[in-house]
């Protein structure tokens, strides 16, 4: 399916949701780190924390085993019981669950800085992980890397926002 940059101010398109996870790279991707740090930490021995706040949700200081444990529980629990009760810990699954998605568009946003310069296009394919929960069209996206770097321009630096909202 193609691209289109012109509706991303509409909700439920493609563009929009990117918007929404751009605007949120900071707090998901760091989440993200944490997680790994907290596994790097554990084959170590060692505990360490984590601050994780989420618009509108909540805040929380996450243990090392926990992190690891709720990354375990995403991988097991189904997706509808945790967009059914939007606590923080389920956040952090939904997150958890949609890290290979949403991580690799993280990094094509990397690779489009990294590769800017290079007279190649790339192209990234996206398939929403929570289609059926926050559902976007098309549900799946061929999207150039230098796209992903014009909504990182335009939403990059927007506050981060609750992507749940309205569910």
């Amino acid at each position: 399916m193609t691209f289109n940059l012109n509706n991303i101010n509409t909700p439920g398109t493609m563009a929009n949701y990117f918007c929404q996870l751009l605007s949120n790279r900071k707090t998901i991707g760091c989440l993200y780190d944490e997680l790994d740090k907290a596994n790097i930490l554990r084959s170590d021995g060692k505990i360490g924390y984590f601050k994780f706040t989420y618009p509108d949700i909540g805040s929380k200081t996450y243990n090392t085993l926990e992190l690891i444990l709720l990354n375990n529980d995403a991988q097991a629990d189904s997706l509808a019981d945790l967009f059914a009760d939007l606590t923080l810990d389920n956040v952090v699954k939904i997150f958890f669950a949609g890290r290979g998605q949403i991580g690799g568009l993280y990094c094509a946003r990397q690779g489009g800085l990294e590769f800017r310069t290079t007279s190649a296009t790339r192209f990234f394919n996206f398939t929403n992980p929570y289609q059926g929960f926050i559902n976007v069209t098309p549900s799946t996206v061929r999207v150039s890397f230098c796209d992903i770097l014009k909504i990182d321009n335009q939403c990059g630096n927007r506050p981060a926002a609750n992507i749940f909202a309205g569910l």
